[in-house]
């Protein structure tokens, strides 16, 4: 995978971007707003994925671990 190409998510509702530090930028599509598709979600990380229910999870440079509830990340403690 090159810088600036895209991974999406099996439910269509996130995409993550490969940065060229290395580090993914995750979007979450907007439901019905068409003006504005995609919403960036604040913080980065290096690898992602999404659960069952189509949340996004992650972890980052750092090896921390969080997952994304809709509307901020929330720390998950403990080993992947």
């Amino acid at each position: 995978m090159k810088a600036g190409q895209c991974l999406i998510s099996k439910n269509s509702k996130y995409t993550a971007c490969l940065q060229r530090d290395g580090n993914f930028v995750v979007h979450k599509k907007n439901a019905g707003n068409l003006s504005k598709q995609w919403k960036k979600i604040p913080g980065s990380g290096m690898n992602i994925d999404v659960d069952v229910v189509g949340n996004a999870f992650g972890q980052n440079k750092f090896g921390a671990m969080y997952k994304y509830d809709g509307s901020k990340w929330n720390k998950i403690y403990g080993g992947a």
